[in-house]
């Protein structure tokens, strides 16, 4: 009696399955194949009673395309309703059967997902044309409605069965194993990059710190010194030929008025003045005879006998008198010996090839910091994508749903 008991409320023994977890895939293909080849004879039994369903639903659109209308006496916009309603009717009905036809090429947890959706799609598209052709066709609507319902209680009937259900599970799990092993590959594509990208970097850092050796090495040189002290040359020479501008801007500023006024009446002059009024400095260097001394000796003349009613008529009379042929000559030479000795120092420059090899290591260094700064970013992204990959995760996901499935406890080595 008490064993009869013990054996009645002893729990079935659970059975363990240890294997490795990068076999899964290999254990379970194995293990799911009695129940795909019965769920496989179902499904095959499923899809030729649906395909026989749809084919008589097809016959059945025919004869309602066919029918006559049983009371003929009817006006013709009521017949035009009829026909617009039985075209809409068939087209619909038909484009649903199309669509289970396609369903029935993917996989059978695709076409149970998808196929409740379409079945009320359908139903809303074709809820009024039914409803009116029962007015006019009452035997032939009622005959395809009640064979789009057999047509849906096969589908019900999958929906309901175990085996059908498990052959469903059986291919999510093994879509869920073949992610696995892309995983499992893309992880190691993923750290054979990683190091990859590592060694670029390690090599173009040890070339960058090569090169910044060379260019402390040439910058130390007495030939790139020799070169700096000949860009400074320049740039002085530059500054001094920038203050010879600015003077001779200063001298001529307080008399550009006297000018604009004197301009009226030193017809002769007057497009040298004019010149001068728009830039001196350039209207002094093209004026080969120096008539600015006889324009300036005009000015003076005029101011001094009242023909020019001037205002700081003094001042303007200090800056001419600084004008003669000694000063101008002086500023043209000054700037004649910069410009000189400007080409010269250009010439020696070019000879140096110590600046050329510099700004050439100077330009790789800043190629290899950019091409370092791109590695590290796409190191970033390879490291952010390969710490995405969860295969643990996944695996013990995919444990569950085989343990629930095929009523095992899996144990991974």
């Amino acid at each position: 009696m008490f064993g009869f008991l013990k054996k009645l409320f002893k729990k079935e023994e659970e059975i363990i399955e240890k294997i490795k977890a990068e076999e899964l895939g290999i254990w379970f293909e194995h293990k799911a194949e009695q129940i795909e080849r019965n769920s496989t004879q179902l499904l095959d039994t499923f899809r030729k009673q649906l395909s026989n369903k749809m084919v008589q639903v097809r016959e059945l659109l025919k004869n309602l395309e066919k029918a006559s209308l049983r009371n003929s006496n009817i006006t013709i916009r009521e017949k035009q309703f009829m026909e617009g309603n039985r075209k809409s009717y068939v087209q619909r009905t038909l484009l649903y059967l199309k669509e289970i036809d396609d369903m029935l090429e993917e996989e059978l947890h695709f076409f149970l997902y998808h196929y409740p959706q379409y079945l009320e799609n359908f139903s809303k598209s074709t809820q009024r044309s039914y409803r009116i052709l029962q007015e006019f066709f009452s035997n032939e609507t009622r005959e395809i409605a009640l064979k789009i319902k057999e047509l849906d209680d096969v589908v019900g009937d999958i929906q309901k069965d175990e085996e059908m259900h498990n052959y469903s599970k059986i291919e999510k799990i093994k879509k869920g194993l073949e992610k696995v092993v892309q995983m499992v590959q893309k992880e190691k594509e993923l750290e054979e990059e990683l190091k990859k990208a590592k060694r670029e970097v390690s090599t173009i850092e040890q070339d960058k710190k090569t090169l910044a050796d060379t260019k402390k090495s040439l910058e130390e040189s007495k030939e790139f010194k020799e070169y700096t002290k000949l860009e400074q040359d320049i740039g002085h020479a530059e500054e001094k030929i920038k203050k010879l501008k600015q003077d001779i801007y200063d001298l001529f500023s307080p008399i550009t008025r006297a000018l604009r006024k004197y301009q009226r009446i030193a017809l002769e002059h007057e497009k040298k003045i004019e010149h001068y009024c728009q830039d001196a400095w350039d209207a002094l260097l093209k004026d080969e005879a120096t008539d600015i001394l006889h324009i300036a000796k005009g000015l003076s003349t005029n101011i001094k006998n009242g023909s020019l009613v001037l205002k700081n008529k003094d001042k303007i009379l200090a800056c001419i008198d600084k004008m003669d042929k000694k000063f101008f000559s002086d500023m043209k030479k000054q700037h004649a010996d910069h410009i000189k000795n400007k080409e010269d120092i250009h010439k020696k420059l070019k000879e140096h090839t110590t600046k050329k090899e510099f700004d050439k290591v100077a330009k790789k260094i800043e190629d290899r910091k950019s091409k370092i700064s791109m590695t590290k970013e796409m190191l970033e992204r390879l490291t952010e994508e390969l710490n995405s990959i969860d295969l643990v995760h996944m695996r013990d996901e995919l444990k569950k749903d085989i343990e629930h499935l095929l009523k095992v406890k899996i144990e991974f080595m």
